[in-house]
């Protein structure tokens, strides 16, 4: 009876333990939105020492193209510490977008850079403005 109890409040102590482990280790999933109203939902998903993977969503309300304009388009990137990379493909409007920037240490604030390349029949010469330039400062919401 008595290793029982032991053996009990042993297993107790493990599984406390690790619920703990895992609440302030595991994904955590933030929606930020930036000053055009676009929304971006990542999910981090760590590996090793504060760096790990991203996914999530970014669903745009601005741009040359409607088509994918309020529709959730899929992200994927990385983390390390609290720089970020992301990548958004934009199918119907032949557009690829590859976004950088920093957090703030409690991940409420993203400051981001981002190139947008859109499909073009002549990159190196005649369409050499197919890819612009900007900034964008998200929130947490």
């Amino acid at each position: 009876m008595k290793f029982s109890k032991i053996m009990l409040t042993g297993l107790l102590a493990a599984i406390a333990i690790t619920s703990s482990y895992a609440a302030t280790s595991g994904n955590q999933t933030i929606t930020y939105k930036n000053q055009r109203g676009s929304t971006l939902v990542l999910n981090f998903v760590p590996t090793k020492n504060n760096t790990g993977n991203l996914t999530g969503t970014f669903t745009t309300l601005v741009g040359d193209c409607a088509a994918n304009m309020g529709v959730p388009m899929p992200v994927t990137g990385y983390f390390n510490d609290n720089v970020v990379s992301l990548s958004i493909n934009f199918p119907e409007c032949n557009q690829s977008i590859a976004m950088t920037g920093h957090l703030t240490s409690n991940k409420a604030q993203l400051q981001t850079m981002w190139l947008d390349a859109a499909v073009v029949a002549d990159p190196h010469n005649k369409d050499w403005n197919s890819t612009n330039i900007g900034t964008d400062f998200y929130k947490k919401v």
